[in-house]
């Protein structure tokens, strides 16, 4: 039967995250966060302690004021019905000052009469000091998120000369295809990147590649990438995108096909080249694709052995020896079960073609639960 593909739900929880956290590791976050603390808390910039504000009279009130607003003072006491002598009077003359001339200093708030310590006064000077000392410190903590991999110090420029050394041994420095591989294994990248390299470089079937080509795809890839999975994507991907899809590994499994020593019997069965290139690309997916997006990001490649299997294919010459992805004789199994299966050999097993596994071993429900699309991103419509 025909199948309906269902469109894969973003995961905007994941980069929501991946943004917060690229946000959160700015030096500039922090310091927006310290400046609002300070200005929350009625503290200087580079003062740990609050402003309070010194009066003549004993029932001078603690202040916290706002940067940029007017400070307030307390109304100065009423003068007593007293009669008081001249001297006192002059003496009075010259205490008495406007208020924008009352002194103002910062103290200690353990300093000012009645706030001892566990006071709630001191207890919240201590708390804006523990706040603000947080937050410088969380100033300094170096960056720890890397999406495209830890920046570190390459040669790139010694691995591009190497390249340009192989470029002048061909006629006006350009490569083929057939001889692309002695410009991968100049720059130090696995033999079976070739495919991903070449079109990064932006050749096609029958297209050489210049040394200037080179220099610009790979400027650009080390530039922004710095780990092999990133670097990875990016070959096979271009600008724009961070994830793999099937289609994007289908010229790199297709160049395994057609160069591997141990696939050249199939050279001479063409019809099986598809059939190898889908299986593998499925037996990727289902191992790497851990959230079954149809997507396989920086993160599941990192966390998956593919690229060390993929360079492991250079030094085995037996593709049977590598058990992961790549095993001729597990895709023999798989396609053959497969055929054995599908009785109208449409390429398509429906629910009819499920229940004979295995001498109609699955019950109705269990068919019925692989075909609803929840174990995979494909809804079969049930017959």
């Amino acid at each position: 039967m025909a199948c309906t593909e269902a469109l894969p739900l973003p995961d905007s929880r994941q980069k929501v995250d991946e943004l917060f956290l690229f946000w959160l590791s700015e030096r500039s976050t922090h310091e927006i966060l310290c400046n609002e603390l300070s200005r929350v808390c009625g503290l200087q910039p580079g003062s740990d302690e609050p402003h309070v504000q010194q009066h003549h009279s004993p029932s001078s009130i603690i202040s916290f004021p706002r940067p940029g607003s007017p400070v307030r003072r307390s109304p100065s006491p009423p003068a007593h019905s007293a009669s008081r002598s001249p001297s006192s009077n002059v003496q009075n003359k010259r205490s008495v000052k406007s208020p924008n001339q009352m002194p103002t200093k910062s103290i200690s708030l353990s300093g000012v009469t009645g706030d001892r310590p566990g006071s709630p006064k001191a207890e919240t000077a201590a708390g804006s000091k523990r706040v603000l000392r947080r937050a410088a410190s969380e100033s300094e903590v170096p960056r720890f998120y890397f999406p495209n991999g830890k920046p570190r110090n390459e040669a790139s420029e010694k691995q591009l000369r190497e390249a340009y050394k192989v470029f002048q041994n061909f006629p006006k420095c350009e490569v083929h295809y057939n001889d692309f591989h002695k410009v991968v294994k100049a720059l130090g990248l696995p033999l079976y990147w070739r495919a991903a390299l070449y079109k990064s470089c932006g050749g096609k079937a029958k297209k050489a590649i210049s040394f200037s080509m080179l220099k610009k795809a790979w400027v650009r890839v080390t530039l922004h990438c710095h780990d092999e999975s990133a670097r990875f994507i990016r070959m096979l991907t271009g600008v724009g995108k961070n994830y793999l899809t099937e289609e994007d590994f289908e010229i790199l499994v297709q160049d395994i096909v057609d160069t591997h020593p141990g696939l050249a019997f199939l050279q001479s069965a063409p019809e099986f080249h598809a059939r190898y290139v889908e299986t593998v690309i499925g037996r990727i997916f289902y191992a790497l694709d851990r959230h079954w997006t149809g997507r396989i990001t920086a993160v599941e490649l990192r966390k998956s052995n593919f690229l060390q299997t993929l360079a492991l294919l250079e030094e085995e010459p037996d593709i049977n020896q590598v058990k992961d992805y790549f095993s001729y004789e597990h895709f023999y199994v798989l396609y053959c079960k497969f055929w054995e299966l599908d009785s109208d050999h449409d390429l398509l097993i429906d629910a009819s073609d499920l229940a004979r596994h295995s001498e109609h071993a699955l019950t109705s429900k269990i068919i019925q639960r692989m075909l609803s699309g929840v174990v995979s991103r494909w809804v079969y419509p049930m017959a």
